[in-house]
């Protein structure tokens, strides 16, 4: 008879933390949706362009690489203003991402305070605010491709590319930002890190 008394008080607990987990991820994608779209429209307020600025910030970049690298020094890369474009938006969110997810908690000081504020939090929206730019110009890239004749089926691979990249972000986000609180060098480090892995990978070369 005990056993099953004390059996009842067990199952309680555990579906009583069942129901506090998903409240908890309910609330968490709450505030990351929040915290990240407040961002994005501070960002882009009281701005000529608007929503157009990463779209001209890629395609200025394209611009550079394309006339240094296929008119100066010519790589000989078939395609290279798509083989160049999509690795700059690749790396454009990570490199985003990673740096200011890093430094999201110094940041964002006065939301760490608050009690019962899900820190986790600030390095997701920090890596999520950038790939709203990634989503800007995808379509360009696109229409690059279809103008190029080498859009094929292979594209429908960037959906689950994409997601790899964002948890990769995440993870390595909540490492250096905790990394961070304790050792503010940590932010530069990162940075210098970031210059050198853009030049060591194979983005505007093959």
């Amino acid at each position: 008879m005990s056993s099953v008394e004390d059996g009842a008080p067990v199952g309680a607990a555990r579906r009583a933390r069942r129901v506090v987990r998903s409240i908890d991820a309910g609330h968490f994608a709450d505030v990351v949706a929040h915290l990240a779209h407040r961002q994005v429209a501070s960002m882009h307020r009281f701005t000529l362009l608007g929503w157009a600025w990463p779209v001209v910030r890629q395609l200025a970049t394209l611009a550079v690489f394309v006339f240094v690298f296929s008119t100066i020094l010519d790589l000989g890369i078939d395609n290279f203003p798509v083989f160049v474009f999509s690795g700059l938006i690749a790396w454009g969110w990570f490199g985003s991402g990673v740096q200011q997810a890093t430094g999201s908690l110094i940041a964002q000081r006065h939301l760490v305070f608050q009690p019962r504020f899900p820190v986790g939090v600030l390095p997701i929206v920090a890596v999520a605010v950038p790939f709203i730019d990634v989503l800007l110009v995808l379509p360009v890239l696109l229409i690059m491709l279809i103008v190029a004749g080498t859009l094929s089926w292979t594209v429908l691979l960037l959906l689950p590319l994409l997601a790899v990249q964002f948890m990769l972000m995440a993870g390595i986000g909540w490492i250096t930002s905790a990394a961070n609180v304790f050792m503010r060098d940590i932010e530069n480090i990162v940075g210098v890190l970031l210059t050198l892995v853009f030049y060591c990978t194979p983005i505007f070369y093959s």
